[in-house]
């Protein structure tokens, strides 16, 4: 089952067409690629559609998590979630649960995957690190999903008002960058501008 947390990335529709494309090369004729509509509400509901390759192929390079949706940022801190989830997971007969996002849903994934294997469920989580901010780096992350296109495209952003401001003196320019902290997608700007 396939799951996206948090905020909309671009890539995610990348990622749902990975598993998809993956799952049916794979050779096993029983495995299927659940996706949960809207989000951890979806899953909690079991609100799920297979993706297949031809309807993940029709949202392949849109970006964002428009064809499944999300819900909540974080969901697995209180053990009657935690509990819910395995029951879900049961119930649905999944052998893996991945979940997209940013740093909550990475938190998540550690804790569900630590509960799962205290309670003795069979379903292996796995996270894909997706965002924006660029705040999941470390020696395993290179980068997350959609950090690269979100921090070309606002240097882009940000060297074409330097260059208009540049050429119409007159005028003063304020860009405000949504970042969720000293790193990531305003220090990139910076960089990209400076060179």
């Amino acid at each position: 089952g396939l799951l996206f947390c948090g905020r909309p990335a671009p890539g995610g529709h990348d990622v749902l067409h990975g598993l998809a494309v993956s799952l049916c090369r794979g050779g096993s004729d029983s495995a299927k690629l659940l996706g949960f509509v809207g989000g951890v509400d979806g899953f909690f509901g079991e609100h799920c559609v297979e993706i297949t390759p031809e309807l993940a192929a029709a949202h392949k390079r849109t970006g964002g998590f428009d064809l499944l949706g999300r819900s909540k940022d974080s969901f697995a801190k209180e053990e009657p979630l935690k509990k819910k989830a395995i029951e879900v997971c049961n119930n649905l007969g999944l052998s893996g649960l991945v979940l997209v996002g940013g740093t909550r849903t990475a938190t998540d994934a550690v804790e569900l995957a630590e509960f799962f294997a205290a309670n003795n469920c069979a379903t292996a989580v796995v996270t894909v690190p997706a965002g924006i901010e660029g705040s999941l780096l470390n020696p395993f992350v290179e980068v997350p999903v959609g950090f690269d296109s979100a921090a070309k495209t606002i240097c882009q952003l940000v060297g074409n008002t330097a260059t208009d401001g540049a050429s119409a003196r007159k005028y003063y320019y304020f860009l405000r960058l949504m970042d969720g902290g000293s790193t990531g997608l305003n220090n990139t700007s910076q960089i990209g501008r400076a060179s």
